[in-house]
């Protein structure tokens, strides 16, 4: 993996490149080549995402109940519109 290269193409200046090649690691490299992988920073960006959506909601859609906004978080942070985001 080339960090230099990663951080050239983002346009971003990184503190700590081991940081960053840990986040681009998948568990299935990590765990043949005995390194630590992106799972633990995958599982807290999820709960942060959901954080920010759930306060976000909370804040804007004051007359939504807790049934309604939890149907929306969910459908905003769920694997296509994050990959359509991240597109």
């Amino acid at each position: 993996m080339n960090i230099e290269r990663i951080k050239q193409n983002l346009g971003v200046e990184f503190k700590n490149d081991e940081l960053l090649t840990v986040a681009f690691t998948h568990s299935s490299y990590a765990n043949f080549h005995h390194v630590r992988s992106n799972e633990r920073l995958e599982f807290l960006g999820d709960s942060v995402l959901g954080f920010v959506v759930a306060n976000y909601l909370y804040e804007k859609k004051a007359d939504d109940n807790e049934g309604k906004m939890t149907t929306e978080k969910q459908n905003l942070v769920s694997t296509k519109p994050l990959a359509d985001a991240a597109r």
